[in-house]
């Protein structure tokens, strides 16, 4: 008997990562992608269990970060921010400030700005990080959250400028680009080497799904520009939410 030949290779040059899961495959199709809702859904179960799960690995960086974040707020209360002085309780307090103390604090304003800016992206990132480790089922000590990969806090950087210069030559060009770089720190953090491309056209392949994602983190965003320190504790869950839903326009499937 003669020997059979060898069954034919997979040309592709690379195969499917196991440590993310596809979707089942269809007979003559790609991996099925659910509806608007199904995708919401499964991307904010995905939020809510990843981060009720595994709490005890952001606990350190998150109080670490929040203690920054609350007296970054104390100081710009003292400078002369009326929103923090009153979010804060810190009217009384602000009263019997000497007067000199928010004149010379005033023009430190900026630096506190730069400052929580800091660590905000540090603190992103490392929730972005957090959020990969979900998708495979690792558990990190706390240590390896209170930062994430130079990429992604590049990628956000370069998203932040593209948006903020849209805004500025003209408010359409801003929201343009807000919606189709929504995922691109996300796809960054999930190990895509054109993070931005990719993201870019994940988005536009299920716009209607992004415009709502980007409307729903807008407003949980919102709750952070009154104090930082409610930036921090939000920021894991719209890490979460936006890696969930990119990996299901993706076609991949999220861990239950």
């Amino acid at each position: 008997m003669t020997a059979q030949p060898p069954p034919p290779q997979d040309p592709s040059p690379q195969g499917p990562d196991p440590q993310f899961p596809q979707h089942p495959q269809t007979p003559g199709g790609s991996a099925p992608r659910g509806d608007l809702g199904a995708d919401l859904g499964a991307a904010l179960t995905f939020m809510g269990t990843g981060v009720v799960r595994n709490w005890r690995s952001l606990v350190l960086p998150a109080v670490i970060y929040g203690a920054i974040a609350l007296a970054l707020d104390i100081l710009s209360a003292l400078a002369g921010d009326d929103d923090s002085t009153g979010l804060l309780g810190l009217q009384g307090v602000a009263d019997v400030v000497p007067d000199w103390i928010p004149i010379a604090l005033a023009p430190a304003q900026l630096l506190l700005a730069v400052a929580y800016l800091v660590i905000q992206l540090l603190w992103t990132a490392g929730t972005l990080r957090f959020g990969v480790d979900v998708l495979r089922g690792d558990r990190q000590e706390p240590a390896r959250y209170f930062a994430g990969d130079g990429r992604v806090i590049l990628t956000i950087i370069i998203c932040g400028v593209l948006t903020a210069v849209g805004f500025v030559l003209c408010v359409i060009p801003g929201l343009v680009a807000m919606v189709l770089l929504l995922f691109a720190p996300a796809a960054t953090a999930r190990g895509t080497e054109v993070a931005i491309g990719d993201g870019s056209r994940a988005a536009s392949a299920r716009l209607g799904t992004t415009i709502l994602a980007c409307l729903l983190v807008i407003v949980a965003s919102s709750l952070g520009t009154w104090l930082n320190v409610l930036d921090i504790v939000i920021t894991p869950f719209t890490s979460l939410f936006l890696l969930g839903l990119f990996e299901r326009i993706q076609g991949r499937a999220l861990p239950r």
